[in-house]
């Protein structure tokens, strides 16, 4: 398929999937005249990449996983604990904002 319809498929633009090639996270076939052929497996690959990116996780924590480096479960679970810990630190933000807020409205 061509990238015109792999964009359609995904809803990536054409420079996120180029970047995605640049990066080692896809390598479509060429076709004799230097076009790139790209596969059902390129854009299930594409798929999994923008649900990766959509849950925060960077391109060496996707490249780690889609090595077989990092099991999916372990980086979510770690993605989980940071997004915890920002919540933490979100909640703690609001508390100190808070007084501070309610006196400059008076």
């Amino acid at each position: 398929m061509t990238v015109k319809e792999l964009e359609e498929k995904t809803g990536l633009a054409r420079a996120n999937i180029r970047y995605y090639e640049q990066q080692g996270l896809l390598a479509p076939e060429r076709k004799e005249n230097g076009y790139r052929d790209y596969s059902q497996v390129d854009l299930e690959t594409l798929q999994k990449i923008k649900l990766l990116r959509h849950l925060g996780l960077g391109i060496e924590m996707i490249r780690s996983v889609q090595a077989e480096q990092c099991p999916l479960a372990d980086a979510l679970a770690a993605k989980e604990d940071a997004l915890a810990a920002e919540g933490a630190l979100v909640a703690r933000q609001k508390y100190v904002c808070a007084p501070g807020r309610s006196d400059t409205r008076n």
